[in-house]
């Protein structure tokens, strides 16, 4: 059945009739016509349907496993319905249940495109569960303001066939096409994000950047969309501390948002913020503090949402929607979590003066961060599953946001090192809960770096959009769901930066001393006695030495006391004769193995290298025979004997 009508107010009419007299409850609304109704799954084939059921499955397990997404206790169904609001490919089609939402999505928000005819098809949910291949889906839509506003649920198709099926139930009203207005579409798409859908769209940012550059990460050799990882090799035991309540002092809020209703963008408070002088940043700061100060504080007082509005000279006015609109989306980020009062306000009055600034095309502005921080720290962090993001902090104020908790798991030589080098951590644990103090940590990430991020995403934006607002955006405001952090320079002075997994990697340093790599390697034995992978060795820092790594002394040196303690038992046995078979094509090996270190520790590695094993096999098999054994009781011993041993 349909009808067709002259203008978009007839549409509406004739479907809220439908609903009246009973005859259709969900509606979908689209710029056009098609032979079938199809979810975007099903438009797909072959390659291309097996990748959008893995990018799915990616998404699933990411919403399994993060808090924010703990109100859906890994809902297949529910985590389905997510991904394909967020525009991921599934077996899902949006339907609503107000038919003046889906008139809204018949419509264009390009004038250009205003031709041919729109349509809304409407069904009766009772009919459509009667089908044996299709469902009705409706989520619990607490803290997703945007299908909240769009009154929206789905239908599953559990086969192809429902398609065309699903068009013959459904009654088609056409229409005119006609152009979607902004106001109209803020009330699909709803400026304000509520806290759970800014983890979403870190999740969905980190992707699209993931898959813009898939065809040259092999190239990439400091692969910045690689989870950084902590090497456990630091650790006495290779144990690394775990993540728990008790860093963030066991409060819920770090982990579990508020629940909220769009309601509350309907109800919110305009605070026009104060034009300041832009010349003193330190002034501008003092002057901004007061204004927000006083709208925080009836936002506590009566639970109110703020938005924040600006003015900006007339040259600039232009920008000022842009501003208001970067402030507010700090503000919403910053305010569902439980930071103290003063550091949301600092935040706050930072992001603005930094925002007009910018705005303004004050000079100097890049330089404002140190003028009210001091020396600065350039510090990289992403959330759990998102994207990295960077951002300064004062030096100082990082240096006493170090925590010596964890200090005593470390080995011997990792506390040895902390205690000489500036920064030696942060190279080798990446986990903000082994190296930092919470509460000093917290202070400095909301009032400095969220700020200065932000800073940076704006002066990108205004370069390439003219501040438009169209740069993707990663940052993450909870310090307490951060997936890693690390300063600037781990990306290029770290060993770990380059790999995919550090975890069965032993590196060894040319300042440890045999007792540093006696414990190294006793630590290992836990993992192999408990029936973990052996390890590969690597010798780092030679870089800038010429010579093949077996014919520096310092090399031999070490490997001979990697020999001498029974560390090789821990080791691969040969990884170079045995290659990895990754996609069809040999892997070369990436470490050394004990046989290796063997040969390294009698000056002999040269006489086998290139060679096969069957062409040196005297000497492996008297090295399988009579070495290894001899190892594998001696550093047993050494590991048993320990008063910590945990085996």
């Amino acid at each position: 059945m349909e009808f067709r009508f002259d203008n978009v107010e007839e549409a509406l009419e004739k479907c809220w009739e439908l609903v009246r007299t009973g005859q259709a409850d969900l509606f979908r609304g689209q710029t056009r016509d098609w032979p079938k109704l199809i979810p975007s799954l099903f438009r797909s084939t072959g390659v291309d349907r097996q990748n959008a059921s893995i990018e799915l499955g990616l998404f699933k397990e990411w919403g399994a496993n993060v808090p924010q997404m703990a109100i859906y206790d890994g809902n297949d169904g529910a985590l389905t319905a997510v991904a394909q609001h967020y525009g991921i490919s599934t077996s899902f089609l949006d339907v609503t249940t107000n038919p003046e939402i889906a008139v809204l999505f018949s419509k264009t928000p390009q004038e250009r495109e205003l031709c041919g005819e729109s349509v809304v098809y409407c069904f009766l949910g009772d009919t459509i569960r009667l089908l044996s291949n299709a469902n009705i889906v409706k989520i619990d839509v607490k803290n997703l303001w945007r299908l909240e506003s769009q009154r929206g649920l789905f239908i599953e198709f559990l086969d192809e066939g429902l398609a065309e099926t699903l068009r013959n139930l459904s009654i088609r009203i056409y229409f005119p096409a006609a152009h979607l207005c902004s106001e109209e579409n803020d009330r699909l798409y709803p400026v304000r994000k509520s806290a759970l859908e800014i983890a979403i769209d870190q999740w969905v940012y980190r992707r699209q950047i993931e898959s813009a550059i898939e065809n040259f990460s092999g190239a990439i050799k400091y692969n910045s969309l690689t989870h950084r990882q902590t090497y456990p090799g630091i650790f006495r035991w290779r144990k690394v501390p775990e993540f728990g309540p008790s860093w963030f002092g066991f409060e819920r809020g770090w982990v579990v948002p508020p629940i909220e209703s769009v309601s509350l963008v309907a109800a919110h408070s305009i605070v026009t913020l104060p034009v300041v002088d832009l010349k003193d940043p330190v002034k501008a700061k003092v002057s901004m503090y007061q204004a927000v100060s006083d709208a925080v504080r009836t936002h506590k007082a009566s639970g109110r949402l703020i938005s924040f509005s600006v003015k900006l000279s007339t040259k600039n006015a232009k920008r000022e929607t842009s501003v208001s609109k970067l402030i507010n989306r700090c503000w919403d980020g910053i305010r569902v979590l439980p930071y103290q009062e003063d550091e949301l306000v600092n935040c706050i009055s930072l992001v603005a003066i930094l925002s007009l600034a910018r705005a303004e095309r004050i000079r100097g502005v890049d330089n404002w961060p140190e003028q009210l921080f001091g020396p600065l720290k350039l510090i990289e962090t992403a959330p759990i599953g998102g994207h990295i993001e960077a951002g300064v902090v004062s030096r100082a104020d990082f240096q006493r946001a170090q925590s010596e908790e964890n200090y005593s798991n470390l080995t011997r030589y990792a506390r040895r090192k902390i205690d000489m080098v500036d920064g030696f951590l942060g190279d080798y644990a990446t986990d903000p809960w082994i190296s930092l103090d919470f509460s000093r940590f917290r202070k400095i990430y909301v009032e400095q770096f969220i700020p200065t991020a932000i800073d940076s995403y704006w002066k990108e934006d205004l370069k390439s959009f003219g501040g438009r607002l169209e740069c993707m955006w990663s940052i993450s405001f909870n310090p307490a769901l951060l997936g890693y952090l690390t300063p600037f320079e781990y990306r290029f002075r770290s060993p770990v930066a380059a790999e995919i997994d550090c975890d069965q990697i032993i590196y060894i340093e040319p300042d440890m001393d045999r007792s540093d790599l006696e414990e190294l390697f006793i630590s290992c034995m836990p993992g192999i006695t408990g029936g973990g992978a052996p390890y590969i060795l690597r010798f780092n820092g030679y870089n800038a030495d010429s010579r093949e790594v077996w014919q520096i002394p310092r090399v031999v040196e070490q490997a001979r006391w990697i020999v001498e303690v029974g560390g090789i038992s821990v080791l691969e046995v040969f990884p170079s004769a045995m290659p990895k078979i990754e996609s069809n094509r040999v892997v070369p090996p990436s470490g050394l193995g004990a046989f290796e270190v063997w040969m390294i520790s009698m000056k002999k590695l040269e006489e086998i290298n290139g060679k096969t094993i069957e062409e040196i096999r005297p000497i492996f098999d008297e090295f399988m025979s009579t070495e290894l054994p001899i190892s594998n009781a001696n550093i047993e011993t050494r590991a048993t004997s320990c008063e910590d041993w945990p085996g």
